[in-house]
């Protein structure tokens, strides 16, 4: 199957027995035909969704020889004008532990403290066969021991808050967030504390 090409912000559904292409680098693995599609978007996919790689050689910045299964983009320059690629599954998702995705922001992406996105959801029950999300809370600068890759935004501040994931439970997303460094968010609590108590203390005298 070779779909027509269409350019950013559409929809295609494919059958589980694809490989499935986002751009002309990225694959999405399932195990058979190669269908292109051009562009960003969402792909639904409809039976249920299993990665099962063997796997690659092992080295110093890939440790566990896991392979890309999936790379999704962020683009968008602001809270108002954020999208991204995402994976739509219909039945169940299956991840191994040589099963990598990767999340790249697009050339000009500016992080910002609020932006979330929603990269992979399903219907089904989520199996994790040694899958490591990793750090819920992390700033993407050193996602080499986990399968899933994020931009590295320690110089911004900010850090990256993840959904968390339970094998075998019943419909999920994938869920990845932008907010503000924790030890910033006490000092941002300390401050509006202390104004608080100063205008009480105001008040009472």
């Amino acid at each position: 199957m070779r779909p027509s090409s269409r350019r950013r912000n559409r929809e295609q559904s494919y059958p589980i027995d694809s490989i499935m292409r986002s751009n002309t680098s990225t694959r999405f693995k399932c195990g058979c035909p190669v269908a292109a599609i051009v562009g960003r978007g969402t792909l639904n996919v409809g039976n249920g969704l299993t990665f099962n790689p063997v796997g690659g050689t092992p080295t110093v910045d890939n440790p566990t020889g896991a392979v890309t299964i999936a790379s999704l983009f962020i683009h968008g320059t602001s809270l108002a004008n954020q999208t991204g690629d995402r994976i739509h599954i219909t039945g169940d998702l299956s991840l191994n532990s040589k099963s990598n995705i990767v999340v790249t922001f697009d050339d000009g992406f500016i992080a910002t403290a609020g932006q979330s996105w929603t990269l992979i959801d399903w219907t089904g029950v989520l199996t994790l066969i040694g899958w490591n999300l990793g750090l819920l809370q992390r700033d993407g600068s050193g996602d080499a021991g986990s399968n899933f890759d994020l931009p590295d935004i320690a110089s911004s501040g900010l850090y990256w808050e993840i959904s968390a994931l339970q094998d075998g439970t019943t419909g999920g997303a994938l869920v990845a967030s932008i907010a503000p460094e924790p030890s910033r968010m006490l000092l941002l609590a300390a401050g509006a504390a202390a104004v608080m108590f100063r205008r009480r203390r105001r008040t009472a005298a």
